[in-house]
């Protein structure tokens, strides 16, 4: 169980780490976006990837998005935050057992 813990408190590192490189990148282009899943280590595949980013080009500007790949960092960046609370869940249950 302490293995568990140990590696999905390091999950969770992880996903910080890559929002602060989000959050850091000037001009977002896609070797950022990969780099992003990297430190993540989301494990996804690059052609995935590279899917998302091709669709995301086609994305309107709208309420609460910017539109184009400037909405697929934010996207990418709330999906890293949510994956960052559910982990926090799951330690904090595993650390009352």
């Amino acid at each position: 169980m302490q293995d568990v813990i140990k590696d999905t408190k390091q999950a969770i590192e992880n996903f910080k780490k890559a929002i602060k490189y989000l959050d850091g990148c000037a001009e977002f282009d896609f070797d950022d976006f990969k780099e992003a899943h990297r430190i993540a280590g989301t494990n996804t595949q690059e052609s995935e990837l590279r899917e998302m980013w091709a669709e995301s080009k086609l994305v309107l500007p709208g309420p609460g998005h910017s539109g184009g790949v400037e909405s697929l960092r934010e996207v990418t960046r709330d999906s890293f935050v949510t994956a960052i609370a559910e982990a926090q869940k799951l330690v904090d249950m595993m650390e009352k057992m």
